[in-house]
């Protein structure tokens, strides 16, 4: 059976199809929950943006140690804030993301801080 995320890998990144985009498909397409529009680009530090939009969206701070399939994970990388999904895939549970120049990807979390991102938090959807 293919997982259901796998259609989403490879798809590239564009402004309008950014990380915010693919937390919002997931969230609608997987569990029917849509998620406020947030504007994510260069512009200064989104976070703010993007974790008052998790409050607003009924999800809360859980902890680092052990995330879930469809927590949401904020992060600082090397071109600013960015977030993505937690899903289970492969037997393990990883990051589904949408990096630019690199598009929709699913990693382990030891990969993604590899690669420059820090500052990891999780928020589950209550």
């Amino acid at each position: 059976m293919t997982h259901w995320a796998l259609p989403l890998i490879g798809q590239p990144w564009t402004p309008e199809r950014n990380c915010w985009w693919l937390v919002r498909h997931v969230f609608k397409e997987r569990l029917g929950i849509d998620l406020p529009i947030v504007q994510v680009g260069s512009a200064g530090d989104q976070s703010g943006v993007i974790r008052e939009a998790s409050q607003t969206s009924g999800w809360r701070p859980c902890a680092v140690t052990d995330p879930r399939e469809f927590d949401v994970a904020l992060m600082q990388g090397p071109l600013g804030p960015h977030i993505g999904v937690m899903i289970s895939a492969n037997g393990f549970i990883g990051l589904l993301h949408n990096l630019e120049d690199v598009g929709v990807t699913f990693q382990k979390l030891s990969e993604v801080k590899s690669i420059g991102y820090r500052n990891f938090e999780f928020w589950r959807h209550a």
